[in-house]
């Protein structure tokens, strides 16, 4: 593992707080996980979009605790935009996908298996960061309950029901055991985030 130092590179106004993000065709993508909009940072123009991610509501920025989506996770793929709520609570378990137009999946049957078949409990169950590679979807859990599980769920894209967990094991920060925040994958290397 090798330590990387970040530092700031820009600041974007309109913005709660940014969860995820992804760089493409010199824009980024950002989330906010007490959000519904997926936000269109230009790199160019310094403009800033929003798109709406449920048509439904009204209640689209600084979402209070109990009913934000908390949408953790992005990614890119095939042209498309893949974002996940954390499964932490049930009102939690959405997965999006944006192609000029927004899709809206339940994801809450594939999260139970995954907690289910990897004895992974609720309190544990947190995803923070998600990589498509070819064939599957690699979500990476925070474990924050007592079990501390951090690790990488692994579901095949064709068939959800082909799965598997790599618990990984995180370093104590100051006696508090750390947990991924998010994870990106560069060419053929993951960097992740991890804070206690």
């Amino acid at each position: 593992m090798k330590n990387i130092i970040l530092d700031f590179f820009l600041t974007i106004t309109g913005i709660s707080a940014a969860s995820g993000l992804v760089h493409q065709n010199n824009h980024l993508f950002l989330i906010a996980d007490n959000s519904q909009y997926l936000y269109d940072f230009g790199l160019n123009d310094r403009l800033l979009t929003r798109i709406q991610l449920d048509k439904n509501t009204s209640d689209l920025e600084n979402i209070a605790k109990a009913r934000k989506p908390d949408f953790e996770s992005i990614t890119f793929d095939q042209d498309k935009y893949y974002i996940y709520g954390s499964g932490s609570t049930p009102n939690r378990n959405l997965r999006i996908t944006y192609q000029k137009e927004v899709l809206t999946e339940d994801f809450s049957k594939i999260y139970h298996r995954l907690q289910q078949k990897f004895l992974v409990d609720q309190d544990n169950f947190n995803i923070e960061g998600v990589i498509h590679t070819e064939d599957e979807i690699w979500l990476f859990n925070r474990g924050n309950g007592q079990k501390a599980q951090n690790g990488i769920f692994k579901i095949n894209k064709f068939n959800t029901e082909k799965s598997s967990f790599d618990a990984i094991k995180l370093p104590l920060i100051d006696q508090v055991q750390a947990g991924f925040t998010d994870a990106i994958l560069v060419d053929d290397k993951i960097y992740f985030l991890a804070t206690a």
